[in-house]
């Protein structure tokens, strides 16, 4: 009998400046912070379900250590980081072209809830808002789900490729960026914005078959002008 074996595809999005990361990894008296660094980047981060305390548009969002994600009720993710630097706001959205978004869910609830007393008017005060670890966007195209996690400094965007998924069909948009490339020699996508360059880590594929897991070739592939997908090697 022939066993079938869904396909991992997990994505980060590293929200950090190639300047301010290449400053992290240098070594530094500083010692304290790097070791709080390390510590804090791979906190699970929870996503806070919006009731009212924020744009209606935005069904979930999550305050990672260096900005913002937003899960709009479209689909559209939205990420919005401060530029020290350049005292700006870096923003720009993700769109999954050709998806089919019907329903996105909270999973794995969180054990921290959040309260908003906005302004005077008790009318907009909020109180015990349920936040989760996972948001599940369903399938959103043929025989492919899509779930996303926050952690300390990044979100991750996890595809899980079931037998007949066609991976090929994943296309993901940026808008509000200038420009979009690969780092031939690390695989990260490379981000270019109006305050500098965001960068995605380098994707990873993997099959987990009889308990053990077996890696899958990936990388970025450019599709068209700020429209990127994957290469996916045998599987």
């Amino acid at each position: 009998m022939r066993k079938f074996v869904c396909l991992i595809l997990v994505l980060f999005l590293i929200f950090v400046f190639s300047s301010v990361r290449a400053f992290a990894n240098v070594k530094s008296k500083i010692s304290v912070e790097q070791e709080l660094f390390r510590a804090i980047k791979n906190i699970n981060i929870p996503f806070v379900k919006n009731e009212g305390q924020i744009d209606p548009r935005v069904k979930f969002y999550a305050d990672v250590l260096s900005g913002t994600v937003f899960v709009r009720k479209n689909g559209e993710l939205v990420y919005v980081f401060p530029e020290y630097k350049n005292k700006k706001v870096v923003m720009f959205q993700e769109v999954f072209k050709g998806a089919r978004i019907e329903k996105i869910k909270g999973y794995e609830s969180s054990n921290v809830k959040f309260n908003y007393f906005i302004g005077k008017g008790r009318k907009k005060w909020r109180k015990d808002i349920e936040s989760f670890e996972v948001i599940s966007f369903g399938e959103i195209y043929s025989g492919i789900e899509l779930r996303l996690r926050a952690h300390g400094n990044s979100v991750e965007k996890i595809f899980k490729i079931n037998p007949g998924g066609n991976p090929e069909k994943i296309a993901l948009k940026l808008e509000g960026i200038k420009s979009l490339k690969i780092d031939p020699k690390s695989g990260e996508l490379v981000v270019n914005t109006n305050s500098g360059e965001v960068k995605f880590a380098k994707p990873i594929a993997y099959q987990e078959v009889n308990g053990k897991r077996i890696n899958v070739k990936v990388k970025y592939k450019i599709i068209a002008k700020n429209i990127y997908g994957f290469e996916i090697g045998n599987y």
